[in-house]
């Protein structure tokens, strides 16, 4: 293996999960790839924001239940909505026990479980 095949062998390795799925995702149903390896959140999905609380309340719920654990605005970001219609979601989310919060202020992340969501605030933190 060449040393630039090795390099961007070690990048993928490195990647977060969310940019490898991504990756192969655009492969597999040719879908536009949109990565960015410097960053934790999720690539925005593909196809226009969503419009209605139904519509929009099932992106965000996709988008949480497959992440480590994501503050509102990455949530916001990979969804293409605005931070106030996401936060709206991920509360309503959270009350009906879809997914769950952890953490305070700036450092509250949502993840499919408490336990994750705890590991990402703390990670948010800069405590774990």
């Amino acid at each position: 293996m060449d040393a630039f095949s090795k390099k961007l062998v070690d990048m993928v390795r490195s990647a977060p999960d969310e940019v490898i799925l991504d990756l192969v995702r655009a492969q597999l149903v040719g879908g536009t790839l949109n990565v960015d390896m410097g960053s934790k959140a999720p690539a925005p999905t593909a196809g226009p924001a969503p419009k209605g609380p139904r519509e929009l309340d099932d992106a965000v719920r996709d988008v949480v239940v497959g992440s480590t654990g994501l503050s509102a605005g990455e949530v916001a970001t990979a969804v293409r909505c605005d931070k106030a219609r996401a936060s709206a979601a991920l509360k309503r989310l959270a009350r009906r026990g879809a997914i769950q919060r952890a953490g305070e202020r700036r450092f509250t992340r949502y993840a499919s479980d408490v336990k994750t969501a705890k590991a990402a605030s703390l990670r948010a933190r800069g405590k774990a």
